[in-house]
């Protein structure tokens, strides 16, 4: 949440177990000048680190704005899930269906976007049975793109 008249509206691409002692032969130790003990220079920072990427917002006035954003999330800020009837209100801003954030999506270039994209329509179908034409137009397009990129 960015303030409370507008939420940013992403999306998680990714997650990482982020361990690092991984691969060392064992606990460092720091300098006797620092400690009259020998103690670990670290703890256990083992920790998953989750991707969200933004979608857009939507403003507490329903005014959606797909694709990049003019502010970004701060440290610590509040994540949850939407609603239903809160991912429709994004996706049917004027009602009608749009997904204007599919460019921003491809222009990212991670690796994990066209799988992303590819759940999104398979979700966004059992939400919008009536674009299930152009959600398969998506969907179909990334697959083939996919099946091409994998072929190289």
């Amino acid at each position: 949440m960015e303030d409370a008249a507008s939420e940013l509206v992403g999306v998680v691409f990714d997650t990482i177990l982020f361990n690092p002692d991984f691969g060392s032969a064992g606990p460092r130790i720091r300098p006797q000048i620092e400690s009259d003990r020998l103690t670990p220079d670290r703890y256990a920072d083992t920790a998953t680190l989750v991707g969200i990427i933004a979608l857009g917002m939507l403003d507490r006035d329903n005014t959606v704005i797909h694709g990049v954003t003019s502010t970004s999330p701060f440290i610590g800020a509040r994540v949850r899930a939407l609603r239903d009837n809160e991912i429709t209100n994004f996706h049917k801003p004027n009602g009608r269906f749009t997904v204007g954030y599919v460019p921003h999506l491809l222009a990212h270039g991670h690796p994990l976007i066209e799988q992303l994209l590819l759940s999104l329509s398979d979700r966004l179908a059992g939400l919008f049975p009536e674009e299930s034409a152009a959600l398969s137009v998506i969907r179909n397009n990334l697959a083939w793109k996919l099946k091409v990129e994998q072929s190289k």
